[in-house]
C-alpha cells in the first residue's frame, strides 16, 4: 500500500508565494519563481515542476486518504 505523504511535493509550503507571483499583472515566467525560490529557501526545482504543481492545484487535486 503507497503512502501519499511519500509523494507531498516540497512547493506546498510556498503555494500561496507562487499563486502569488503568477497572479501579478504581468505574471512571472515559471522560470524566474524557480530562481527566485532557489535563492531565497535554497530549493532546486526546475520551471517544469511548477507549471505541473500550479496545474494540478488549479484543478483542485486533493489526494485521497484511506482509513
Amino acid at each position: 500500500m503507497s503512502n501519499f505523504n511519500t509523494y507531498r511535493s516540497c512547493l506546498i509550503p510556498y503555494e500561496s508565494e507562487i499563486v502569488a507571483l503568477r497572479s501579478k499583472k504581468p505574471p512571472m515566467p515559471f522560470s524566474q519563481i524557480a530562481k527566485l525560490l532557489c535563492e531565497k529557501y535554497q530549493i532546486s526545482v526546475n520551471r517544469e515542476a511548477i507549471f505541473k504543481f500550479i496545474k494540478v492545484r488549479a484543478k483542485g487535486y486533493k489526494p485521497c486518504q484511506y482509513a
